[in-house]
């Protein structure tokens, strides 16, 4: 449900993800300096961070699903980069001042933290491994296990 303050359900398609992401980064935007200060700073931080997130992900998830190495134009990324920017300017956003404050949201963000399972992604030896294993003709073929899996 698209509901102010809750989380989609997470099998929700990206583009649904990345609106709800501008919907909550917008409602910062739509905030007037009468309303008064109540989101901390780290909070407004917090929403850059995620919509960030959301950005490069989508795009990521999008080269992968249709297999492209450079991705068309699109009316909603258009749309997510421009509400970054003006979030940006909006909460004074620097990186400088980020990482000196809250270095914490530089390394992650709550909207990556919700979707850690849905963009696992096999490691390029075995992608490199597929793909050798998918060429016609006779191979000979060394398995190994991935790392860090201890088999």
């Amino acid at each position: 449900a698209l509901e102010p303050g809750k989380n989609l359900v997470l099998d929700a398609p990206w583009e649904l993800q990345l609106a709800k992401e501008m919907g909550t980064a917008a409602g910062q935007l739509a905030k007037k300096k009468s309303d008064g200060d109540k989101d901390s700073e780290e909070a407004r931080y917090k929403t850059v961070r995620n919509l960030a997130d959301a950005v490069v992900i989508f795009e990521t998830q999008y080269k992968m699903r249709y297999g492209v190495e450079e991705l068309p134009p699109l009316q909603i990324l258009a749309d997510a980069r421009h509400v970054l920017a003006s979030l940006k300017v909006k909460v004074k956003f620097t990186v400088h001042k980020c990482l000196r404050k809250h270095p914490a949201l530089l390394s992650s963000s709550q909207f990556k933290a919700r979707h850690a399972s849905k963009f696992l992604q096999p490691y390029p030896s075995q992608v490199q491994l597929f793909k050798a294993v998918a060429r016609p003709g006779p191979q000979l073929v060394l398995l190994r296990s991935p790392p860090d899996t201890g088999k």
